[in-house]
């Protein structure tokens, strides 16, 4: 079931989540961002996959959600929203943040 799909990306405070947040609203199947919840579950569980303490662990952990959030994606179909196919590209950012 090959979907269309759009990827929103920005930096902190350029509005990708009220932008998300929106077109969920708006009645548009959309996945959470990955990265916010390992960080999220990261600190209440007391462990350190961080992207500031394990860059590498946590951006295997963002492609294995992103990948299984891609996964479930098809069986959705967005009407008209977006162009393309495309995963989650936030761990290729997170990945090459770990190399410096």
């Amino acid at each position: 079931m090959g979907g269309r799909f759009c990827v929103v990306t920005g930096g902190p405070g350029a509005g990708t989540t009220s932008l998300i947040t929106e077109i969920a609203r708006c009645g548009f199947h959309t996945i959470p961002e990955s990265g916010r919840a390992i960080i999220r579950e990261e600190l209440l569980s007391g462990r350190d996959a961080l992207p500031w303490a394990k860059p590498m662990i946590c951006a295997e952990r963002m492609l294995e959600r992103d990948l299984c959030a891609y996964g479930a994606a098809q069986m959705y179909r967005p009407s008209g929203i977006g162009s393309g196919e495309a995963a989650d590209l936030n761990v290729s950012a997170g990945v090459r943040m770990a190399s410096f």
